[in-house]
């Protein structure tokens, strides 16, 4: 939901950086580069929290079943991260210049 928002709340800049002749590709590149890191770090924060909350259940159990546990979970969050954040992308930069420049 965050990354979708703040794409389309850039809707007027991507316009103005097209109207500059920025091609699809760069703004792809330049728009999902600031995506990924956003999602990298939040990703990032969120494991460390969770291994903070399961650090009692490592002592207890066999670490390495929790510790896979939450590696594929972060790991589905990041390819369903990516792949939501590759379509906002598109959608994004394939709007129209005109009412983008216009709306800003």
């Amino acid at each position: 939901v965050v990354l979708l928002r703040r794409i389309l709340e850039g809707r007027q800049e991507i316009a103005i950086l097209r109207a500059m002749g920025f091609t699809h590709g760069k703004l792809f590149f330049i728009i999902l580069s600031e995506q990924m890191l956003t999602l990298v770090a939040g990703l990032i924060i969120g494991s460390l929290a969770a291994v903070v909350s399961i650090l009692p259940l490592l002592s207890s159990t066999d670490p390495g079943e929790s510790l896979r546990l939450v590696l594929i979970i972060v790991g589905g969050m990041l390819v369903n991260g990516v792949f939501w954040s590759v379509l906002a992308v598109r959608f994004a930069i394939s709007s129209e210049i005109v009412r983008g420049i216009l709306e800003e």
